[in-house]
């Protein structure tokens, strides 16, 4: 038997947090605008609130990615999750371009996900380098629209 993912081992995805980063170097390019006396004193403000939004913006998705986490590992690790295993059936790539996510099924179970969903849980397609293919026989243990773990079960 062979893992393919474990939600306890995924290292947080840190291109998350470019946009909130995007905000502060607006407002901190802003702030120092109004200093040099290339805008007026509302560009200060404005400059500031945007600082404090991406601050705030980027505290919150790190909170929640550390939160969803830290719970679904739990569930995993308590076996408070749900187990299905069998050959990948129904598998829909999805295309480099984005759109629509992958998909298959395994018992009846449908599982679907996207690299553009800012998850912890499994989100890596095939057409991105990840390790799911049709036909492959797997046990996938979930919890709600969350995959915990993928395990290849050798014939």
């Amino acid at each position: 038997m062979q893992t393919l993912f474990d939600i306890v081992d995924k290292p947080f995805e840190w291109w998350i947090l470019l946009p909130p980063t995007g905000l502060v170097l607006l407002g901190l390019s802003l702030t120092w605008m109004e200093g040099r006396k290339i805008g007026i004193f509302v560009v200060k403000k404005i400059g500031y609130g945007l600082c404090c939004l991406g601050i705030v913006v980027a505290i919150f998705l790190v909170s929640k990615w550390q939160w969803v986490k830290h719970d679904a590992s739990r569930a995993l690790v308590t076996r408070q999750c749900l187990v299905v295993e069998g050959p990948v059936e129904n598998y829909r790539v999805m295309p480099i371009e984005g759109h629509p996510p992958e998909s298959f099924t395994i018992g009846g179970v449908r599982f679907s996900y996207s690299d553009y969903i800012y998850t912890p849980c499994f989100n890596k397609t095939s057409s991105h380098g990840g390790p799911i293919r049709a036909g492959m026989s797997l046990r996938i243990y979930y919890r709600d629209d969350c995959i915990l773990r993928i395990e290849r079960i050798q014939p």
